[in-house]
């Protein structure tokens, strides 16, 4: 699933990419067909756009504890809150 917002503002431009991409246990077509939408999305949108991507890009199902994903967003925090 891939959706995208473009913002229009006075001071910016910028569009949002939103990701859920498929299982390590999905089929390889499947695996194709996202990374070639990803690809398209990217792709059409304007170079003087900022680009935010966010989502879920390892989509890892099951109880397997020993793995610590960050999001991208924990890590470029510029600001603590």
């Amino acid at each position: 699933m891939i959706l995208t917002i473009r913002l229009d503002s006075h001071y910016t431009k910028a569009s949002i990419i939103h990701v859920h991409a498929p299982t390590n246990s999905a089929p390889e077509s499947e695996k194709d067909d996202f990374n070639n939408q990803f690809e398209a999305a990217i792709s059409t949108l304007p170079h003087c756009y900022l680009k935010v991507v966010t989502g879920d890009f390892i989509a890892q199902i099951g109880p397997k504890k020993d793995v610590i994903v960050r999001t991208s967003l924990e890590i470029n925090v510029l600001h603590k809150i």
